[in-house]
This record gives structure tokens, sequence and C-alpha cells, in this order.
């Protein structure tokens, strides 16, 4: 008779890296009105991360979680904005996300019979840095258009921004060690 097989449980704490791809929208706001080129800049991201958690499995097919993550963003977005009018000439807005973060909680159900396929949803709050610069387009003297502000040095600095997140997955595991997921 061959040993029985071990029990299997998602129980216990785990360390994992991601890689992947994002996609953002930052907005700028003018007090001269909403450009004519809109007030919104697109950011398109390759993402690489670290993860850390603890799963319970408090049922034979029920798992809760917490789990922290954090990753690098390589990400760049330009577009003209702060143009109120066709008499302004307006900037150059650019957005960098840097730093993206969350703390999260999951509930999720097991599906097959063995408990190695994992089915969850996930919810918390979440942060992000971005490096952010304005460029006015026309500094090279004195406005040339009536009522046009006056034009200035690029302005830089960081932003930080604070919300929350909420998604699901699914999470295979290959071994006692090792899952994927998406």
């Amino acid at each position: 008779l061959p040993p029985p097989l071990p029990v299997w449980t998602w129980s216990g704490f785990y360390l994992g890296g991601s890689a992947g791809a994002a996609a953002g929208t930052a907005t700028f706001s003018d007090s001269y009105g909403p450009s004519i080129f809109g007030d919104k800049v697109n950011t398109a991201a390759f993402l690489a991360g670290l993860q850390l958690g603890y799963n319970w499995q408090v049922a034979p097919r029920w798992v809760v979680g917490l789990q922290a993550d954090a990753s690098y963003l390589d990400s760049n977005g330009t577009y003209t904005c702060m143009q109120a009018s066709a008499e302004i000439v307006g900037s150059n807005c650019q957005v960098s996300p840097r730093v993206l973060a969350s703390l999260t909680g999951r509930v999720g159900f097991l599906v097959d019979p063995l408990g190695r396929t994992l089915i969850y949803g996930k919810g918390g709050g979440a942060w992000m840095n971005s490096d952010i610069s304005i460029t006015p387009n026309n500094s090279f003297g004195p406005p040339t258009f009536p009522n046009a502000p006056a034009t200035g040095p690029e302005t830089n600095g960081h932003g930080d921004a604070w919300g929350w997140t909420v998604g699901a997955g699914i999470e295979r595991a290959l071994t006692p060690a090792w899952s994927v997921g998406l």
C-alpha cells in the first residue's frame, strides 16, 4: 500500500515576484480653464515588483489572506496641456509614474478536487509616486499673444496619490513551494 499523500494547504507565508504592463491617466488643471487639447496625459508602463503575504485556509475549500506588494514602473507620458484657448501658448506636461504599492485582503475558493487552483477576489488601499514636469512651450521671451500668461521656467515635482484597488485572479499551485497566477 503506498503511503498517503500529504494534506495540501494554502496556509502560510509567501514571497513572490511579478512583472507586467500597466496603463494610467494623469489629469492637470489650469486656472485659466480646461485645455483645448484636454487635460489628460496617458501613460503606459512596464512594471516589475515583489509581493509578500500570508494565507489562512479557513475551511476545506476557502482561503483568506493579506498581501503587500510594491512595483517599480518604467513609464513616461507627455501631452500638450494648459492651453485654455488658441491665443494662449500651452505647455508640455510630462508624467512618469515610478512606484506603485498596495496592501490588500483576499478571499478565495479552491475549485479543483485536489485544492491546487484558487480563484479569488481582492481589495484594499493603493499608493503611487510619480515624477511630474510642466515645460512652457513659449519660453523665448515675452508673450506675443494678448492675454497670454507670462511664461516661466520648467516646473518639476513629485506627486503621491492614494486610492484603492479591487481585482480578481486565479492562482495554480505547482508544488508546495511554487505557484503561478494571473
